[in-house]
């Protein structure tokens, strides 16, 4: 239920029909809105990280409340590190768990936004990266060479595209473009193929 912040007054008189109306109009004040969250959706760490929420009427005075939708836990009064009438600053540590949350605006009054979801995603390490190719290439073969990343969990992806390349040592003119290995030619030599 929501609380009017004062009202106003209005008499109608029909002098012909002997009708009288008096009728009491009360102003109610403008909810506040969640409109949107950043970033979303929020990457899982361990520690406090920026998040902003953006909308409309926030009041300088008005209060946020986290939930953890997952564990039913409620983080009631956020601190804000920032505000205006549309943004909202926190600095909440989420944790590192895939969970469901909400997030919601109170404004004096007890106006409420509503509940406004977003969901956190666990973030993950690299823990390895592994390098295929041939063992040996003869002067002026080419060789594709493939990187797979393994994260904490053990989720493994190919970054081969995302990876620098280098090459040292090697027969002169020996090379990387892009993920392909280019031999050189001249007397055999050990090149090093490196990744980053």
């Amino acid at each position: 239920m929501m609380a009017g912040t004062g009202g106003r007054t209005a008499t109608w008189n029909d002098m012909d029909d002997n009708i009288y109306a008096h009728v009491l109009l009360i102003e109610f004040p403008l909810g506040p809105s969640v409109l949107g969250v950043s970033p979303s959706p929020v990457p899982g760490q361990n520690a406090a990280q920026p998040f902003v929420l953006t909308g409309t009427n926030f009041d300088p005075a008005c209060t946020v409340t986290l939930r953890n939708v997952t564990t039913g836990s409620v983080y009631a009064n956020r601190t804000k590190s920032a505000q205006s009438a549309t943004s909202i600053t926190l600095n909440p540590n989420f944790g590192n768990s895939p969970s469901s949350w909400t997030v919601e605006v109170i404004n004096p009054g007890g106006v409420s936004s509503g509940q406004f979801p977003f969901t956190v995603t666990a973030s993950q390490t690299l823990t390895g990266l592994t390098i295929t190719g041939p063992a040996s290439l003869a002067a002026g073969q080419t060789a594709t060479l493939q990187a797979i990343a393994t994260f904490s969990g053990g989720t493994q992806s190919d970054v081969s595209a995302q990876t620098e390349w280098g090459v040292i040592g090697g027969p002169p003119n020996t090379k990387v473009n892009g993920s392909t290995l280019v031999a050189g030619s001249g007397p055999t030599a050990t090149a090093t193929v490196n990744a980053s």
